[in-house]
């Protein structure tokens, strides 16, 4: 139904002569159109990435991932806002979030980011809370962040 909602009305576009170029949707897996690049709504990824989260963080042994989802969810949207439209440099600031919630702040697992200044992060996003502790590897592990690919699949970034 979603796809049809959204076939129709483009083609409709196109047969008045009109090009649409890019389109932003909710990430909905089926709606696809050819000549037109598909991107997703932030605000659609950064609840999906929340939900995801808190499901995991509610296991015994991933709770001290609660309290460093709001900075997880801050980190996507600042990925989005300061990659210059260069899907590339999103994936690895994005990516980079394994680095920052183990206190790891410089690595060479990256093509092109290998640290992010602090002074980098916008003024008004508070540093690690006091009720944040840093992640271990193995934790990281369990919410999927223990490397590139498997952070990917947990976020399905593409």
């Amino acid at each position: 139904m979603e796809k049809e909602g959204f076939v129709r009305p483009v083609q409709k576009l196109h047969s008045k002569g009109l090009t649409i170029s890019q389109i932003a949707t909710d990430r909905h897996r089926q709606i696809s159109y050819p000549c037109i690049e598909h991107q997703k709504d932030v605000w659609h990824v950064s609840k999906s990435i929340v939900k995801k989260l808190t499901e995991k963080g509610k296991k015994k042994n991933c709770r001290d991932l609660l309290p460093w989802i709001k900075s997880i969810s801050n980190h996507q949207w600042w990925s989005s806002q300061t990659c210059d439209k260069n899907a590339e440099i999103l994936k690895e600031k994005w990516i980079s979030v394994i680095h920052h919630t183990t206190n790891v702040h410089s690595w060479t697992d990256s093509a092109t980011l290998y640290s992010v200044s602090m002074s980098s992060c916008p003024k008004k996003t508070p540093q690690k809370t006091l009720d944040q502790v840093w992640l271990s590897c193995s934790q990281s592990s369990e919410v999927g962040c223990s490397g590139k690919k498997s952070l990917e699949r947990f976020t399905k970034v593409d």
